[in-house]
């Protein structure tokens, strides 16, 4: 068991060192992307105004990067964590905005995969019973 775990974990700081230095060759196309967003995220609506992705499919993104950084219903939404109101979450904060930036950019070859693993997760979603994964729940998309 020991030399399974130890192989697992040299498998996982191989992988890491090799994606911070795949990524630290890309930091033109990184500052780009996150310029891009920024610039995107300010003036549109959710939903609407993508460059790469379609619109059904940033939906579907934002609603998984507000499971991955979940809204914080104790915050102010200006990041000051005031009781009361509502800080964003990874939709509100970009976090699609740089995807839709990034795959139109340096990681286009990617693009392909995302919008098949995104019609995937949907298309299992209205298998379920519904609407896709947008109009599931909080709780059922966990």
């Amino acid at each position: 068991m020991q030399e399974d775990s130890s192989r697992r974990e040299f498998l996982r700081r191989s992988l890491l060192g090799f994606g911070g230095g795949w990524l630290a060759l890309q930091t033109d196309g990184v500052q780009a992307a996150v310029e891009q967003a920024m610039a995107r995220l300010d003036g549109s609506s959710p939903g609407q105004g993508w460059e790469t992705l379609k619109p059904r499919e940033a939906l579907v993104l934002e609603a998984v990067a507000d499971q991955i950084w979940p809204p914080d219903e104790s915050g102010s939404g200006d990041g000051d964590g005031q009781p009361g109101n509502r800080d964003g979450g990874g939709a509100a904060l970009g976090a699609v905005r740089f995807m839709d930036a990034a795959l139109g950019g340096f990681m286009a070859d990617s693009l392909v995969l995302i919008r098949d693993g995104v019609a995937d997760l949907d298309r299992r979603a209205t298998e379920k019973g519904g609407d896709g994964f947008v109009a599931l729940s909080g709780r059922q998309q966990a």
